[in-house]
């Protein structure tokens, strides 16, 4: 455990915690660390290279999330349109094919 001072803070304060380093840095030496909010450590951020892959997948995923549930809902649709106007032409068939048959035959 080390005290650490956060200069550039608007008020300097004295934090302590834990964190791993490699076994090259040697006592006293300076080392990186990242807080987040609440002052506590956290990982590395993420760079602008893999901030834009991640945002990329991100948005791949949403833009196939939405055009699947575009097309589930339009397949959906389609289907009760569909049983919809075979009911409506069976109905027309039953009035029209007797005399349909007559004709043919």
């Amino acid at each position: 455990m080390t005290a650490s001072r956060l200069p550039g803070s608007e008020q300097e304060r004295t934090c302590t915690g834990r964190t791993l380093v490699s076994t090259e840095v040697r006592r006293g030496e300076r080392v990186t660390v990242w807080l987040d909010g609440r002052d506590r450590l956290v990982s590395t951020p993420t760079g602008r290279v893999d901030a834009a892959v991640e945002s990329a997948l991100f948005g791949l995923g949403a833009a196939l999330v939405v055009s699947g549930a575009a097309f589930g809902t339009a397949s959906l649709a389609r289907r009760r349109l569909d049983r919809r106007r075979l009911a409506q032409w069976d109905e027309q068939w039953r009035l029209v094919g007797p005399r349909w048959s007559q004709r043919a035959g």
